[in-house]
């Protein structure tokens, strides 16, 4: 990597590759999105760099960088484009970002493989344990939805409720007494 010419990118508009992963809440993968990165300063230390649609910002060691190149096409009105290929996989979480190293320059690397426990309970465990009540109170609204239809809600804004227990695991809830199975679901607002 041209450390001088690195430093000629300032301001320029970046693809990342790999592209950096984004995980929910769990740390399981969501789709991929082609952000734009803007390289904000080129120091001593490395290169931070800014997600455009997210704000968050980084700072990549000159360890971390393999190599620029320029996308010409992309490239008018004097914003430069390009693609910084990485040594190292970004994973974007609601609450901040982690990196970790890749096996070759810009070859993705798949964040871990989360496990979600099911627990079977009764009917009444989400008032019964407080589950319930706790998230009223974060403003979703609570039900048990057939396994059948949870497709459907999923377009209509439910998901899942998946929680720690009380080792951490996280657990999702079903129910099933009398007929299909049922999972515990949840909805903001």
């Amino acid at each position: 990597m041209n450390w001088d010419q690195m430093k000629k990118n300032v301001h320029a508009r970046v693809q990342l590759k790999p592209a950096p992963h984004r995980l929910d809440d769990y740390g399981r993968k969501l789709p991929p999105l082609a952000d734009d990165w803007i390289v904000e300063e080129v120091s001593a230390d490395g290169v931070r760099i800014k997600n455009l649609r997210t704000d968050r910002t980084t700072t990549l060691g000159k360890d971390h960088i393999y190599d620029y190149v320029s996308n010409p096409d992309q490239s008018h009105r004097g914003v430069k484009h390009g693609f910084l290929t990485l040594k190292v996989q970004i994973f974007l979480k609601p609450k901040g970002l982690s990196i970790i190293p890749t096996a070759r320059p810009g070859e993705p690397v798949e964040p871990p493989a989360v496990e979600i426990r099911e627990q079977w309970v009764s009917e009444d465990y989400p008032s019964r344990s407080g589950l319930k009540a706790r998230l009223e109170a974060a403003g979703y609204s609570v039900t048990w939805a057939w396994d059948t239809k949870l497709g459907d809600l999923a377009l209509k804004g439910w998901e899942i409720v998946i929680e720690p227990d009380a080792q951490g695991v996280l657990t999702k809830f079903r129910f099933d007494e009398v007929g299909p199975h049922q999972t515990l679901v949840k909805r903001k607002g």
